[in-house]
């Protein structure tokens, strides 16, 4: 019980950290629309299909400032390998923003 009471104290950590950064914040915002919307147009069902995907930005954007900010803590000087970690981060919440936001239209216009 321990480690799970752990854990989630570094999950809410985590999150509050986030909400120091930008993309996050933007993200985050973008879903707290997207759910009203998607229960407004088709109910719970509506929001069940929007839901796992705006999860899955956010954990995108978790994962990429979690690379990002390791890159940084290693070295300051331009690396290609450092640059490659840092896009392909970013690649990730970019797949991940479409497949949201595909979901979205797919659900709130059709």
């Amino acid at each position: 019980m321990r480690h799970f009471l752990n854990a989630c104290r570094n999950s809410c950590d985590g999150f509050l950290a986030l909400l120091h950064e930008r993309a996050f914040c933007q993200e985050l915002l973008l879903l707290c629309v997207a759910l009203p919307a998607a229960m407004l147009k088709g109910g719970l069902p509506a929001l069940l299909a929007v839901l796992p995907w705006g999860l899955l930005v956010l954990a995108a954007e978790a994962l990429n400032t979690g690379i990002e900010k390791t890159v940084d803590l290693v070295t300051s000087e331009w690396k290609p390998l450092a640059k490659t970690a840092k896009d392909a981060g970013s690649f990730a919440c970019g797949a991940a923003i479409a497949a949201f936001i595909i979901v979205c239209v797919r659900t709130l216009l059709f």
